[in-house]
């Protein structure tokens, strides 16, 4: 439940990216999905963005999504740890 990571004392990239989404798909209607990278045990997430945008993360389902870290302080929406590589290897949970 995305409202016990507002209660506990440590969360995790997971914990973060639900709530991250959680707030994004109730706030901004924006359709969003969870990233996992089972190379670096670690999950971000990714917000739809409109058809015309061209700087966009990645293509799921032939629509442009942006990668948001909100795991990480100091990184804009856009800009992740991950590499390229990492990227393209995603498992995509909507």
């Amino acid at each position: 439940f995305v409202e016990q990571t507002l209660a506990d004392d440590f969360v995790d990239c997971e914990d973060k990216a639900a709530m991250f989404c959680f707030l994004v798909n109730r706030y901004l209607s924006a359709s969003t999905v969870l990233l996992y990278s089972r190379d670096r045990s670690h999950v971000a997430c990714g917000i739809e963005l409109p058809e015309k945008v061209s700087n966009f993360t990645f293509r799921y389902n032939n629509k442009p999504y942006m990668i948001c870290e909100p795991a990480f302080f100091g990184l804009k929406p856009g800009e992740t740890e991950l590499s390229s590589d990492d990227i393209r290897s995603l498992e995509i949970f909507d």
